[in-house]
Order: structure tokens, then C-alpha cells, then sequence
């Protein structure tokens, strides 16, 4: 266990006694590799006998957001009401003095994440078509969620024409690129000859469900990750 985890395990455990209203015990932590900019933690809540696998986002204070993680949270929850396959959020603050930064708790979703894991995996099971499959319902129950029933704290995209704006985003930074990429202009190109028109209303996006956001298992889709840019 590293110095940080052992640091996070008695406010962790403070936190959740009091989230739960019983003794908690914080052990068996570890920091893992996963986010870029995120401290993310594994550690096992135990609570009247019961041993309850959890995961600790910790942003960094000074770290800017998108979203804040309360907003992030209610997102999360919001989508899972909604049939949405998430990690279950049991406890999330934007006060930084609580645990050194803003933070969410939610519950371990065992499975794949890293993208050749995950497509070594679906390669065994041979269930891919079923875990596209349950990703694209997953995310049509999310934007199924009616936008007055957003949380209030999630960031609004205000153009007329996301699709537009999103194209001309990538143009934008390809321009930037300090060398010609090929590949990346003729998919640009093919994003333009077949992009829709304009949405008919506005709705939650995920904004970046890709592997590596997800968690594939044994039966396919387990859970949507990083909510971070909804």
C-alpha cells in the first residue's frame, strides 16, 4: 500500500461511516495506473461484515474541469436511472479540503479496460457484436434522458450546429499538427461527405465512450467510464 493510500484510508472511512451511518474499515488499497490527470484508488470498504469493493477519483486542486465532479456524479447516476451501464456513485464532493481535491467514490466494475485487453478478450468470447450492441442502447437510454432533467451543474454546448462546430474542432487542431497527417485529413474528409444534419433537440452526450472508457467482461459490456467530458 502506498503512502497516499494509506494517507486517504481514516478520512475515507470517516466519509463513508458517515455516508453510510455505520463503522466503515478502509483497507487493502491501491493507486492505480488508470487517468491522466486523476488519482484513482481501489480499496475495500468494510461495513457490517460485508466487504464492499470501491474506486476513489481524487482531482488534484488546481486541476481545471469541464464538469464539476458533483455534476459528473449526478450525470453518472442520472444515466444509470435511465438503464445507462455505469459504476455506481455512492458519494461525491467538490470540497477540496476533504480529501485534497474534489472527488467521487463509486463502485468497482471488474473487467477489461485497456483497449488490446479488451479486444483480446472480446476475440475470446467472441461476443463482440453484443458488446457494440449493448454500448449503443446504453448510450441511446442516455440520450433518451429529456434536457430539463439534466443536472444543472453539467456543462451546456450552446451552438446551433454541434455536428458543424465538432468538424470544424478537428479542423482546427489538425491545422495545428506540425507535420502533414494523411490518414487523420481523409477522415475528415469522410466525416464531411457523410455528416448528419443538425439533431431535431438537445441531449446528454458522453462525449469520449471509446475503449478505454469502457469495461468489457465475460458477458460483454459491464460499464461506461469518464464522465469527465459530458
Amino acid at each position: 500500500m502506498s503512502a497516499a493510500s494509506v494517507d486517504l484510508a481514516t478520512p475515507l472511512a470517516e466519509l463513508l461511516s458517515e455516508r453510510w451511518g455505520e463503522p466503515v474499515d478502509v483497507g487493502d488499497a491501491r493507486i492505480v495506473t488508470a487517468g491522466a490527470r486523476r488519482l484513482n484508488a481501489v480499496f475495500t470498504a468494510s461495513i457490517g461484515g460485508e466487504d464492499r469493493r470501491l474506486v476513489l477519483t481524487l482531482l488534484p486542486e488546481g486541476e481545471e474541469l469541464l464538469n464539476d465532479l458533483s455534476a459528473e456524479a449526478a450525470t453518472i447516476l442520472a444515466a444509470e436511472d435511465a438503464g445507462v451501464r455505469v459504476a455506481h456513485v455512492e458519494l461525491a464532493s467538490d470540497d477540496g479540503l476533504l480529501l485534497g481535491g474534489p472527488f467521487m467514490i463509486s463502485s468497482f466494475v471488474p473487467g477489461e479496460t485497456v483497449p488490446r485487453r479488451v479486444l483480446r478478450l472480446v476475440a475470446e468470447r467472441g461476443h463482440g457484436d453484443r458488446v457494440v450492441e449493448q454500448l449503443g442502447a446504453s448510450l441511446a437510454r442516455l440520450h433518451s434522458i429529456p434536457v430539463d432533467a439534466a443536472p444543472s451543474g453539467l456543462r451546456r454546448v450552446e451552438v446551433t450546429d454541434p455536428i458543424e462546430a465538432a468538424l470544424l474542432h478537428l479542423r482546427e487542431k489538425l491545422d495545428e499538427l506540425p507535420v502533414p497527417r494523411p490518414v487523420l485529413e481523409l477522415g475528415l474528409r469522410w466525416l464531411h461527405r457523410r455528416r448528419l444534419d443538425p439533431p431535431a433537440r438537445t441531449t446528454i452526450g458522453h462525449g469520449d465512450a471509446r475503449t478505454g472508457n469502457i469495461v468489457v467482461d465475460d458477458q460483454g459490456l459491464a460499464a461506461i467510464l469518464d464522465w469527465e467530458v459530458a
